[in-house]
C-alpha cells in the first residue's frame, strides 16, 4: 500500500456543492474497505469550463512533486475529467505510468495502475469520453435554454444603464426570479443623452454636463467617460431590440427611448468624422468644398491674427493664400442676384395647377368608392339579419369591405393634404432664392457650407480670385 492518500471530492459548479458531502461519505467508506484511516482530503467547486481550474492545478503538481508513491482517490471518472486533453489529465497519466501513483475509482469499480491491463484502461478512456459527452451535452441545453428565452423576449446579461435588477419570489422555498425593469432616474439621464447626442452635442460635452446634474457610475462616483455614452447611444436595447450570442431580439421590457430619436443620433453620429484630430477640429465657413485653381487639391483654412484665410493643403503649391473675407464677399454678391425666372414661376405654378386637378378627379372617384362600400355594407348587414346568409359569411364579406374603406381613406387623406405642401414647396424656393444672401449670412457655419453645395458647384481658388457656377435651380437674376 502507498504512503499516501488523497481522498479528492469535486463537483462542477458551486450549486452542486450540496453533492460534496455525499462524495466525502464514499470515499470515507472505500478507505474503511481498505482499512485506511490516514488519508488527505480536498475538495473543489470549480467548473470544468472557467478557466485552468487553478486550485485543482496547484494539488496536481504537489502530487507530481512528492517522491514517495501515492493513491489518489476520486469517486468516479467523471470527477476526475471531462476532457482527456486537460494538462493535469497528462501529468497524471504520466505519473501512472512512471509508477508514482495509483488512480481508484470506487464508485466505477476501478483502479489504474503501471500495470493495469488494456481493459481497464479502456474503461477509464471509454468513462472519460462519458463524462465529456455528458458535460458538452449539459452545455448545449443550458445554451438552447439561454436560445428560448431571448426567442421569448428575455434577456440574460447585466441590465444597461438606465434599467436595474429585481428579484421575484414565487414562494420563500424557492430561488427567485430574475428580472428588469426601468430605473427611472437613470433612464430620464438616458433619454436626456440621446436628446443632447440628437442636437449635435459631444460625446464628452454630454458626459460633462449630465455628470453635473448627477448622471454619474455608482461604481466610482463619477461622471461616466465618454466610451460608456458612446456605448449607450449605440445600444438598442433603449427601443426595444436586445443583442445576444451575436443576434438581435424584441425585447420584453419597457423601452426608454423613441426609435425615431435613436436613429436620429445614428444618424448625427455617421455624418460625424471617424478621426478628429487637432488640426481638423475646428469650423470653418468653405472647409472641405474649395479646391486649388492651380494643383486640384482641396483649400484649407487657418487662422491668424483673428482672421481666416485660404490656402492650398499641397505645401509646394505657388497658389497665394487668400483672406476668406474676400471669398464670401462674393459669394454673398451672387447670392444676392439669386433669382427664379418668370417662365419657371409660371411653369411650377401650372404644374401644380394640373396637379391639383388630377388629384381632385382622383378624390372625388374615391369619395364615390367609399360611398358604394357604404351601400355594400348596409346590405351586408340585411341579407345576415333576414337570414340570407350566415354569420360567418357576414364576417367575412364585412372584413373584406372594411380593409378596402381603410386603404381608400388613406389614399383620399393624402390626395386632399399633398397639394397644400406641393403649393409649400414652391413658396419656400421662391423664399430661399429672393433671401439667400440674408440666410446665408445669419446661418451657423455648418448651414453655410450645407447651402453652399446645393447652391454652388466647381468651387475654385486661383491667384486670390474664387470662382464657382449656380446650381440649378437657381439662377442669377443677369
Amino acid at each position: 500500500m502507498a504512503s499516501k492518500i488523497l481522498l479528492i471530492a469535486r463537483v462542477s459548479d458551486a450549486e452542486q456543492r450540496q453533492a460534496l458531502p455525499a462524495q466525502k461519505l464514499r470515499l470515507q467508506s472505500y478507505m474503511q474497505r481498505l482499512g485506511v484511516n490516514d488519508a488527505s482530503y480536498f475538495e473543489f467547486d470549480e467548473s470544468a469550463y472557467k478557466g485552468a481550474r487553478q486550485k485543482f492545478a496547484e494539488l496536481i503538481e504537489q502530487v507530481k512533486a512528492e517522491p514517495t508513491e501515492q493513491i489518489v482517490v476520486f469517486d468516479k471518472i467523471d470527477r476526475f475529467t471531462r476532457d482527456a486533453s486537460q494538462r493535469e489529465v497528462g501529468v497524471m497519466s504520466s505519473l501512472v505510468q512512471k509508477g508514482r501513483i495509483e488512480l481508484h475509482f470506487p464508485s466505477d469499480n476501478l483502479i489504474i495502475t503501471r500495470d493495469s491491463p488494456a481493459t481497464d484502461l479502456f474503461r477509464l478512456g471509454i468513462g472519460m469520453l462519458l463524462a465529456k459527452y455528458y458535460s458538452d451535452a449539459s452545455r448545449d441545453n443550458v445554451k438552447r435554454r439561454f436560445e428560448q428565452m431571448w426567442r421569448e423576449g428575455l434577456y440574460t446579461h447585466k441590465a444597461p444603464i438606465g434599467y436595474r435588477h429585481t428579484r421575484k419570489y414565487a414562494s420563500s422555498a424557492v430561488k427567485p426570479l430574475k428580472g428588469i425593469a426601468v430605473n427611472p432616474k437613470a433612464a430620464a439621464f438616458v433619454l436626456q443623452t440621446f436628446e443632447l447626442r440628437s442636437q449635435g452635442s459631444s460625446h464628452q460635452a454630454i458626459a460633462n454636463q449630465l455628470g453635473l446634474q448627477g448622471f454619474i457610475s455608482p461604481k466610482t462616483g463619477r461622471p461616466y467617460k465618454h466610451s460608456i455614452i458612446s456605448k449607450i447611444l449605440a445600444n438598442k436595447f433603449y427601443i426595444g431590440i436586445m443583442k445576444v450570442g451575436g443576434q438581435e431580439y424584441p425585447h420584453k421590457y419597457p423601452k426608454i427611448v423613441p426609435k425615431e430619436l435613436f436613429y436620429r443620433c445614428q444618424a448625427v453620429r455617421q455624418g460625424r468624422q471617424p478621426v478628429r484630430v487637432a488640426y481638423n477640429s475646428k469650423q470653418y465657413t468653405l472647409k472641405g468644398i474649395v479646391n486649388c485653381g492651380l494643383c486640384e487639391r482641396t483649400v484649407s483654412t487657418y487662422t491668424t491674427k483673428n482672421n481666416n484665410y485660404l490656402k492650398c493643403a499641397n505645401s509646394v503649391c505657388k497658389n497665394p493664400s487668400t483672406a476668406e473675407r474676400l471669398a464670401l464677399t462674393k459669394i454673398e454678391k451672387a447670392l444676392s442676384s439669386l433669382a427664379i425666372p418668370t417662365k419657371v414661376v409660371e411653369s411650377l405654378q401650372a404644374t401644380l395647377k394640373r396637379k391639383l386637378a388630377e388629384r381632385s378627379v382622383v378624390a372625388a372617384r374615391d369619395r364615390n368608392l367609399l360611398a358604394n362600400i357604404d351601400d355594400r355594407a348596409n346590405i351586408l348587414y340585411s341579407d345576415r339579419l333576414v337570414g340570407r346568409i350566415t354569420a360567418e359569411q357576414h364576417d367575412k364579406h364585412a372584413a373584406k369591405l372594411e380593409n378596402e374603406r381603410q386603404k381608400l381613406k388613406t389614399r383620399t387623406s393624402f390626395l386632399t393634404s399633398a397639394p397644400s405642401g406641393l403649393e409649400k414647396a414652391v413658396a419656400q424656393m421662391v423664399h430661399v432664392c429672393q433671401n439667400a444672401q440674408n440666410l446665408f449670412q445669419n446661418a451657423a457655419i455648418a448651414t453655410k457650407n450645407l447651402m453652399l453645395e446645393i447652391l454652388l458647384s466647381n468651387l475654385k481658388l486661383k491667384d486670390k480670385n474664387l470662382t464657382f457656377d449656380l446650381n440649378f435651380p437657381c439662377w442669377g437674376a443677369g
